[in-house]
């Protein structure tokens, strides 16, 4: 898996003239269960071809750090292990995009960024929106490009977002966020300290996750 970065002046020469490109694009905070049914459709997608590669197209920072729309460290999961993760899905390509593609219209990005990757076909989420303005959405990809799309819900119909996994996990309601991760919930700690203190273990370090809310939590350590 190669890791690149895209901005206006580093879009040439990704990727070989012969690759045929399978793209997934979005922010992809915490790699959730409707993630996970498009990841496996980008690999349904790639036995088909020999020429076929899979690439996630997403950002460094979500972008909602580089608009103030919200702290940095509300964030699900950590780039490392989100990259792990891709991995495990077969992912041949992370195009990590630089703030400066943000305000492109759908049509700049088009032409500026999926048509220099070799975009085969694009698969998103059925409400994907994209482009200055969120402008572009699924019937404006199918202008250029084959398009396939995927609508994962919960039992009541709502679709699965990492915004509401968020607020379960600032809620403390870490069982119900783990179902809609598809995985238990874990954060991982920098440069921690362990002190024993009565019956109980005083751990505390750097997290560069969410921590949930105050209370008692089932977990292993």
């Amino acid at each position: 898996m190669e890791i690149k970065k895209i901005g206006l002046n580093s879009i040439n020469n990704l990727v070989k003239d012969d690759e045929k490109l399978i793209v997934t694009i979005g922010a992809f905070d915490g790699i959730h269960i409707g993630h996970q049914r498009l990841l496996l459709a980008l690999n349904e997608e790639k036995k088909k071809d020999s020429f076929n590669r899979i690439a996630v197209l997403t950002f460094e920072k979500h972008p909602d750090f580089y608009l103030n729309k919200r702290d940095e460290e509300l964030i699900i999961e950590n780039n490392k292990n989100k990259y792990e993760e891709f991995l495990l899905y077969n992912v041949d390509y992370i195009f990590l995009m630089e703030k400066e593609l943000l305000p492109l219209s759908y049509k700049e990005f088009h032409r500026l960024v999926l048509d220099k990757i070799n975009t085969k076909m694009v698969i998103v989420g059925k409400e994907f929106r994209y482009g200055y303005k969120a402008l572009g959405n699924v019937k404006t990809l199918e202008e250029d490009y084959l398009v396939k799309t995927f609508l994962v819900v919960k039992n009541n119909g709502e679709k699965i977002s990492s915004t509401e996994i968020r607020d379960l996990l600032k809620s403390g309601n870490v069982e119900e966020a783990a179902k809609l991760l598809g995985h238990n919930y874990f954060i991982e700690l920098e440069n921690f300290d362990i002190k024993e203190e009565d019956d109980s273990l005083i751990i505390s370090g750097l997290c560069d996750n969410i921590i949930s809310k105050e209370g008692v939590y089932d977990c292993n350590l």
